[in-house]
């Protein structure tokens, strides 16, 4: 059993970096272990979520509860552009989010990237324990 726990409530797209929406998905991975991608549609394992300057993308749907990951020494949230649909080698990484644990539970707070093309995103989470 995972002794951390993250609660991602959201990622906002202040900017794509490029002239279109992104489509946006994130690769989750605790530990060095198997990754899990988000968003997460039965029968559509390449799903995207189209983002657009100024969206913001709550991963369970509510503005209020998200999506709780468990972790030991390491989580990594990466998120990806892919811009045809079907094809994963077409995906652009975006921006990175690492946590170590801290120990100390938050309420929530925001972190944000900046890649080198202008692509800027801030995911909103905290820290459970």
């Amino acid at each position: 059993m995972s002794k951390h726990s993250i609660e991602i409530l959201s990622i906002y797209c202040k900017d794509t970096g490029s002239r279109h929406t992104d489509g946006v998905y994130l690769e989750i991975q605790a530990d060095a272990g198997v990754q899990a991608r988000l968003p997460n549609i039965p029968g559509e394992p390449l799903s995207v979520r189209p983002m657009s300057n100024g969206e913001t993308w709550y991963l369970t749907g509510s503005t209020t509860s998200g999506r709780t990951f468990n972790f030991d020494h390491l989580l990594t949230v990466a998120v990806w552009d892919q811009d045809i649909e079907l094809d994963p080698s077409s995906a652009t990484f975006l921006v990175n989010f690492n946590w170590e644990p801290t120990g100390t539970p938050t309420n929530f707070t925001t972190k944000s990237m900046v890649n080198v093309d202008g692509a800027n995103y801030t995911i909103k989470y905290r820290i459970l324990d």
